[in-house]
């Protein structure tokens, strides 16, 4: 058995100038495992202690970086990977439901007293399959805006297989509606 330590790619990504980057590589090459090792670092939690075994003995924890940046923000993770249907509107249902799982993931939200109660209705919207296709396409924007308003931090934004309904869409003949939403979602 082999193990490859990628945990210095935590640190490459923490010195990297850009606000936004992106990982194109092939198929089978860890984007995956490369994104949830940078969730579980990154991800607050109430205590350092509940991650910090998850990286012991891994080359991050001899690096300064370590306990500076370990559980300190909030993360939004989204995975597209499941989205491979052949009509838009199917395809935006199960894009609702990924973003609707990730603001469960965040519900603690609902009761912060740093959201307004407009913030906080459309977040339960949201949550619950109700808010239109104008408000989902929002979604991203919201969901961090509402994390750095009760945590105070800018949160980190991972996502995974981006491309999978935008290819989906290809085949079946609804680019043009796709790339639009992803357009406005991912701006």
């Amino acid at each position: 058995c082999f193990f490859i330590d990628k945990s210095l790619f935590i640190k490459e990504i923490l010195e990297e100038d850009s606000q936004i980057v992106l990982l194109p590589r092939p198929r089978r090459f860890g984007k995956t495992l490369n994104l949830t090792m940078l969730m579980h670092f990154f991800e607050k939690t109430d205590s350092k202690e509940d991650k910090k075994h998850l990286f012991k003995g891994l080359q991050i924890e001899r690096e300064e970086v370590f306990d500076e940046h370990l559980c300190k923000y909030p993360v939004i993770y989204l995975t597209f990977k499941d989205i491979k249907v052949s009509d838009f509107e199917e395809n935006l249902k199960l894009i609702k439901i990924v973003i609707a799982d990730e603001f469960e993931r965040h519900d603690y939200l609902l009761e912060s007293e740093a959201l307004s109660n407009n913030q906080q209705k459309r977040f339960s919207d949201i949550l619950n399959l109700k808010a239109e296709p104008s408000v989902i396409t929002r979604s991203l924007l919201y969901l961090s805006q509402y994390l750095y308003k009760h945590h105070k931090e800018k949160p980190v934004i991972l996502i995974d297989e981006y491309d999978t309904p935008i290819h989906e869409a290809y085949i079946g003949n609804y680019y043009e509606k796709t790339i639009s939403f992803f357009r406005s979602f991912l701006g």
